[in-house]
């Protein structure tokens, strides 16, 4: 009966149990040293005792090669297969140690993505002729590979614009497109270039949620977090917005326009005094703060700004998923199209449309 209950793993058993430990790593975040923890070890040998946990270089090496060798193959037969074609799409950023990666992505299909390769082109210069000479590279690839391609995806940075217009003369069998998503974004960005009003309220409302979220002003956002505990009987963190990340724009403006009565609230009980503060005066709120929150024409403002943003947040949450479709695309672009001709502002839907 024991010999049934805690059992010695075959090589087939001990060859899942390793991919077992890799996935719950990679998918937990684990450091991959926790396979060293003596409490592991131990609740492992708990369960039973004839299992033996690699460590941590066995993990890292042999166990997390053999996976990526596994996961190719497989991915590279799925493709081969597909009778459609499959979509290449590759995108840079800078990682942690300040390395420019360029990471490319297999779309088959039915719209199963499959991650293909990460390269450090740090050392290389983002010129039109160095995109080119990069995309052709990947093409010859794929085609030994044999699997059968359909199109590429590339950001809309200037050098990728240009390398796309060119290949596409040279590749006739291949479709070309931009990244819609970042479309999208670029489509936001009119919205302040047209309205200077809307600009300043972004600014504003940024103002505000980087003034809750700095440390020096803790004595505030103790009292912030008391007042909201008591109106909406819950804290409300004002988001701080990134510059191309525009879904973070919409979220501060929801998270600032939801707390509104806490933060005037808050700013009649401090409001800062017209005369000259000594040290034993009580603390006071910043006086542009005071400012924005006490002028009603910010929060017109930043219900209009809200209201704007929410449909393109909206399709971009759509747009940056795995299975849109490129009808989906289409179909989204007219709707925004159409969003500003009905508009009731006639000289915000001009500047947008024209």
């Amino acid at each position: 009966m024991d010999s049934f209950i805690a059992r010695t793993l075959s090589s087939a058993d001990k060859k899942k149990f390793h991919l077992h430990l890799l996935r719950i790593t990679i998918s937990c975040g684990f450091p991959l040293s926790w396979v060293n923890n003596p409490e592991v070890i131990n609740l492992f040998k708990f369960l039973n005792p004839q299992i033996i946990l690699p460590d941590r270089k066995t993990l890292s090496n042999e166990i997390l090669g053999d996976a990526v060798k596994d996961f190719d193959n497989m991915m590279l037969e799925k493709l081969a297969l597909d009778r459609t074609g499959v979509t290449l799409s590759f995108d840079g950023w800078t990682n942690v140690r300040e390395q420019e990666l360029m990471g490319t992505v297999l779309m088959s299909s039915e719209g199963q993505p499959y991650i293909w390769k990460a390269v450090d082109i740090s050392s290389e210069r983002a010129t039109t002729v160095e995109v080119m000479s990069k995309i052709e590279e990947m093409i010859s690839e794929i085609d030994k590979l044999g699997i059968p391609f359909l199109s590429i995806v590339t950001d809309s940075a200037p050098t990728y614009n240009a390398a796309r217009k060119r290949l596409r003369v040279q590749y006739r069998a291949i479709v070309f497109l931009p990244c819609f998503a970042y479309q999208i974004n670029l489509y936001i960005g009119e919205i302040f270039k047209v309205s200077s009003n809307l600009k300043t309220t972004s600014e504003q409302a940024l103002k505000i949620a980087a003034y809750f979220k700095n440390a020096n002003n803790k004595y505030f956002i103790g009292q912030f977090q008391d007042i909201q505990k008591e109106i909406y009987g819950k804290y409300i963190q004002p988001v701080v917005f990134g510059d191309t990340r525009w879904n973070s724009y919409f979220n501060c403006c929801a998270s600032i326009n939801f707390t509104k009565n806490a933060l005037r609230s808050l700013t009649a009980k401090f409001e800062p005094s017209t005369r000259r503060r000594i040290s034993k005066d009580p603390l006071e709120i910043s006086r542009d703060i005071y400012n924005i929150i006490m002028n009603e024409s910010f929060w017109k403002s930043l219900v209009t700004l809200e209201q704007l943003l929410a449909p393109y947040c909206r399709i971009l949450n759509i747009l940056q998923t795995d299975k849109v479709r490129l009808h989906e695309v289409l179909h989204y672009f007219a709707y925004i199209y159409q969003f500003w001709q009905k508009y009731h502002d006639n000289n915000m839907n001009n500047g947008i449309l024209t």
